[in-house]
């Protein structure tokens, strides 16, 4: 169904990439880790609310957005052997100061901050981002 989705077999894959991240005396109250996608906001036309963000034979992907209510409902649309499946899920979008506000507040701090899982730069044209957050001593 959805490949796309984090889970423990992308979490292992990821564990074994660094393991550092993975370390239970380091996650383990002290440091939360998130892979957050960024609103393409400024990539919806102006009135329109629908976004594609995947389009191939086997997988169609839309975003619904809610701009005022900062809301986005993510819309998939499989083929798998003649046979379609749907899934739709509600999201919030936040924006990374958002979470380091929060962060702030549940008394951690941001380690380190990159684009994707490759650490390259988080930079305002970045589609996703890794926070690393620690917990203040």
């Amino acid at each position: 169904m959805a490949e796309n989705y984090f889970d423990e077999r992308i979490a292992a894959t990821y564990e074994a990439k660094w393991p550092e991240l993975f370390d239970p005396a380091v996650v383990d109250p002290a440091v939360s880790f998130l892979e957050v996608i960024v609103p393409e906001l400024e990539r919806l036309p102006p009135g329109e609310t629908v976004r594609a963000f995947t389009v191939t034979p086997r997988h169609l992907g839309f975003d619904e957005y809610d701009v005022a209510a900062q809301g986005v409902i993510s819309h998939h649309y499989w083929v798998d052997n003649g046979e379609l499946e749907t899934f739709s899920a509600p999201f919030r979008h936040v924006w990374p100061s958002e979470l380091d506000l929060m962060a702030r507040l549940a008394g951690m701090t941001l380690r380190e901050r990159w684009s994707d899982w490759n650490r390259e730069p988080f930079t305002s044209d970045s589609m996703t981002h890794i926070s690393v957050w620690q917990k203040s001593s």
